[in-house]
């Protein structure tokens, strides 16, 4: 998982999320329940620079941004 969000990264991070964390707190499910049942899965979670020449990055921001507005 990379994102650019410093901030966002340090609160999934948190072993303790606040009830107001609705997205940190279903990433964090998510990833237990990858996790589930075969010890050699792992995840990373990566800050990479936001506006820098990142491979992919404009394309993540892409999809990013049309699953917010299919969340809705």
């Amino acid at each position: 998982f990379f994102a650019d969000n410093e901030s966002s990264i340090r609160t999934i991070l948190k072993r303790r999320l606040a009830a107001g964390q609705v997205f940190s707190i279903a990433f964090t499910q998510h990833v237990e329940e990858l996790l589930l049942g075969d010890e050699r899965r792992r995840v990373s979670v990566e800050w990479v620079p936001g506006h820098e020449d990142v491979a992919g990055q404009e394309a993540t921001d892409r999809l990013a941004k049309a699953g917010t507005r299919r969340a809705t």
